[in-house]
């Protein structure tokens, strides 16, 4: 899938380097750049670009959450991103997204009864959403 994505990704990657040009200060070319090279697998260049999304937006709430997401699927960093959505989770206490990258950060640190625990929270909500579905597999999985 890499292979097919890759020359999109690349072509995606000069348009935003163009419209960077003519607004360096822009949180939302940032997000787009770092959202390329994570499609593009290159973690360094998605994390320096989301930081500068992050910085631009004052950490605006779609960006923060994307950028906790990323960090809790990744072993090295799902640590500091439980820390991460815990203090989101104070803002926005009703986010069932905010709940699963709770479980995912859990799961990442090889925590696998508290995160079967956290998405059990999901799986019984009355809410039905593709988050659930998720929530519900992964307790499957696991």
């Amino acid at each position: 899938m890499a292979a097919v994505t890759a020359p999109f990704a690349n072509t995606a990657l000069e348009y935003a380097a163009k419209a960077q040009e003519t607004d360096v200060n822009n949180p939302d070319i940032y997000f787009l750049i770092a959202k390329i090279y994570n499609a593009l697998n290159d973690p360094q260049k998605a994390k320096e670009n989301m930081d500068n999304a992050l910085k631009y937006s004052l950490n605006r709430k779609d960006i923060l959450i994307t950028s906790i997401l990323w960090k809790a699927n990744d072993a090295e960093t799902a640590k500091e991103a439980l820390e991460e959505i815990k203090e989101y989770q104070k803002q926005d206490p009703e986010s069932r997204l905010a709940v699963f990258i709770e479980g995912l950060a859990l799961l990442k640190q090889g925590k696998k009864q508290n995160a079967i625990t956290v998405f059990k929270k999901i799986q019984n909500s009355n809410e039905d959403s593709f988050i659930k579905e998720v929530a519900k597999e992964i307790i499957k999985e696991n």
